[in-house]
């Protein structure tokens, strides 16, 4: 569809004229698909650190599974979507590819979380509304379908105003929402700060500061010579310091790191469970 059209004129007026109904989000998604397809589209919101807040997806009950429930219960810690948003990402079009470490593709995040979800691709909307509340559109392509060309990506972008304007509009209360605590229910934030405090304090009770931080880098998927560049220190120093952290934590791989890293999260969301239900 030609985006000087009278078809696509049509379909940004039906998004304004579904503004607040529950079919807006579906209609999006279909307006998206005129521009180009595509085989998942999930709307999440995000604020400061804070365990991101579901709003919308289109996958069927299965990839849910992976691509949402999977993601919320503690993988958004590792998405340099979340990472990017929380570090005050612009408002904008974003590539999946263009935020993630260098090492991204051979991290064990990816291949125990990412590969599962069968998807090749991700991009999406950083729409900034107050309060640090960032929501992101985001939509992907899975491996045996073919990548975004750079005119499809072309065309993504240059439709981003409309895509801003309608989320702007459509959720124009979720921050009253939030404050009401309508949509991150007690349960979830408090399972979502017990997960945050594991991730910060991974490794705290055997590890230095800096080899804490250099584990979190390595984990994310981070290379030694990324590492080096985001702590402005040579690779070979970070290639000492991760020799002393497999040490320490009696391990000798990246695997084995990212499987401890798990089981800390995984007791974290044991916690967070168990105070929620004494709570109720």
């Amino acid at each position: 569809m030609k985006l000087d059209s009278l078809e696509w004129h049509e379909e940004v007026a039906r998004l304004f004229e579904n503004s607040g109904s529950p079919a807006l989000p579906a209609l999006l998604t279909r307006a998206r698909e005129k521009i180009a397809p595509f085989d998942g589209m999930i709307i999440t919101t995000y604020r400061n650190r804070e365990k991101p807040a579901h709003l919308y997806d289109n996958y069927d009950p299965e990839r849910r599974k992976i691509c949402v429930n999977a993601y919320l219960d503690g993988a958004y810690l590792l998405d340099p979507f979340y990472h990017a948003c929380a570090q005050g990402a612009a408002s904008g079009f974003h590539r999946l590819q263009d935020l993630a470490p260098d090492n991204f593709r051979n991290s064990e995040y990816y291949r125990s979380y990412y590969a599962r979800t069968g998807e090749s691709e991700e991009a999406g909307y950083f729409v900034q509304f107050p309060g640090a509340l960032t929501v992101v559109v985001s939509m992907a392509r899975r491996r045996d379908h073919p990548v975004f060309t750079k005119r499809t990506l072309g065309r993504f972008r240059a439709i981003e105003p409309v895509v801003s304007a309608i989320v702007r509009q459509h959720w124009r209360d979720l921050v009253d929402t939030l404050e009401r605590g309508e949509t991150w229910q007690a349960g979830p934030v408090s399972i979502g700060n017990q997960l945050e405090m594991a991730y910060r304090s991974f490794g705290r009770s055997v590890l230095t500061d800096r080899e804490c931080e250099i584990a979190r880098l390595v984990v994310h998927g981070h290379s030694s010579k990324s590492i080096a560049r985001c702590l402005k220190v040579s690779p070979g120093t970070v290639k000492i310091h991760r020799k002393h952290i497999y040490k320490k934590l009696h391990i000798s791989s990246q695997a084995e790191l990212f499987s401890l890293f798990l089981s800390t999260l995984s007791r974290a969301t044991e916690m967070g469970a168990g105070r929620s239900r004494r709570a109720r």
